[in-house]
């Protein structure tokens, strides 16, 4: 057992298979937040947070379906909850998603249903829901899925050459598109093979691609297939050019273990560590309590040492995280900053507040002056000198 000095924050957003509702559990607490009780079209899915912690996108329904993106310092227990942008039958559609630092942008994978010829990665406009054409380059085609934007915003991680959709994958390369500037790509690189020999358990799909907060590292699952109700894997890491490739050994259950899939990296480091999320159908606890025998998928958490030696395996024995109802099945946990509060909510500090000020009755209220470059904001009209609202912040271009 090893003890970090630690907090863990943020909130963990996944999904709950059965209930086809998201989950949040903020930090601190082991109560389950169902915050969005009424999707639009029954379920929302392949879901993404936005790195303030803000804004959430997803897929509404199953399959190729319209999407949405929701504001999380609102209210989302109407029904249907309100959204970003107009959602109807011509909404823009896509299967996975991807916010870009700033969150002025998604990067989306579409037409992935059945492996079909038509797919391909695609920018949007969040607030407005409108396909974003490349000012320079192209976007890749053919069989791209699970894309993820680095933190620094100079690289989006992506599968290529993937033989199915993103959630039935049996073959998959980890790939890396150039952001050569806004609304701009360059040539796609592929970086590690899915037919490289990495370990247990044998395949040809790496699936799931994620950042590390600081984007030197990129975490992914390996193995059979990225099916997590069926398939087999294990949890990665390698630089972003491909270079010291590790199997996270203590994470995934020891060499030989293979049940472990999503890897999701937590945006804080504390104590020289990084903190992942992960899916796995490994036992937790005893039949009556927990999960024993059953192969439920729940949400595990790992350390992974931000300064690893060469070749070490920088992860740590996995715990459970808590909260979770054990009788669900829960996967794509997405880790985020917790939303700032809107106006009028309940608050006990400036920094919980979007506009940075929380006044009489422990309530935040509107800041009662404009705010400088780098200060929260709701709207672009809350900032000085004509600056934008980008990302919940002033100073976005």
């Amino acid at each position: 057992i090893r003890f970090a000095r630690a907090a863990l924050l943020g909130s963990i957003f996944y999904w709950d298979i059965a209930r086809g509702r998201i989950v949040r559990i903020d930090d601190g607490t082991t109560n389950r937040d169902e915050f969005m009780p009424s999707p639009q079209l029954g379920c929302i899915g392949c879901h993404t947070v936005s790195p303030s912690g803000r804004y959430l996108a997803g897929r509404l329904g199953g399959g190729e379906n319209i999407a949405a993106a929701f504001d999380l310092t609102t209210n989302l227990t109407g029904a249907p909850p309100p959204t970003l942008f107009p959602v109807t039958s011509t909404t823009v559609r896509w299967w996975f998603a991807s916010w870009s630092p700033d969150e002025s942008r998604l990067v989306v994978s579409t037409q992935e249903q059945g492996g079909g010829t038509g797919r391909a990665l695609g920018f949007v406009d969040p607030f407005r829901g409108q396909p974003i054409t490349p000012l320079t380059g192209t976007m890749p085609t053919g069989g791209v899925t699970q894309p993820a934007w680095s933190k620094d915003g100079v690289e989006i991680a992506y599968v290529g050459n993937a033989n199915n959709w993103g959630g039935e994958m049996t073959a998959g390369d980890l790939f890396m598109l150039p952001v050569t500037g806004p609304d701009a790509v360059g040539t796609p690189v592929r970086i590690i093979t899915g037919t490289t020999s990495m370990g247990a358990p044998a395949g040809s799909s790496i699936s799931y691609p994620m950042w590390s907060p600081g984007s030197d590292w990129v975490a992914f699952a390996h193995g059979t297939s990225s099916r997590s109700e069926s398939g087999r894997s294990a949890l990665y890491m390698s630089r972003r050019d491909g270079t010291g490739l590790v199997r996270l050994d203590a994470a995934s259950g020891g060499t030989s273990g293979d049940l472990s899939f999503q890897p999701r990296f937590s945006p804080f480091t504390q104590d020289g560590y990084y903190w992942l999320t992960f899916l796995s159908r490994r036992d937790y606890g005893n039949q009556q309590a927990g999960t024993r025998f059953t192969g439920r998928q729940q949400i595990w958490v790992t350390a992974i040492k931000i300064n690893p030696l060469p070749g070490e395996d920088p992860s740590e024995v996995a715990y459970w995280l808590p909260g979770q109802n054990t009788q669900s099945l829960n996967i794509a946990a997405d880790w985020a900053a917790r939303a700032c509060l809107a106006d009028t909510q309940s608050c006990a500090l400036d920094a919980e507040c979007c506009s940075g000020e929380c006044g009489a009755g422990d309530v935040c209220v509107p800041l009662s002056q404009c705010r400088a470059i780098g200060e929260p904001c709701q709207a672009s009209e809350q900032c000085c000198e004509g600056q934008l609202c980008v990302g919940g912040t002033c100073g976005g271009i």
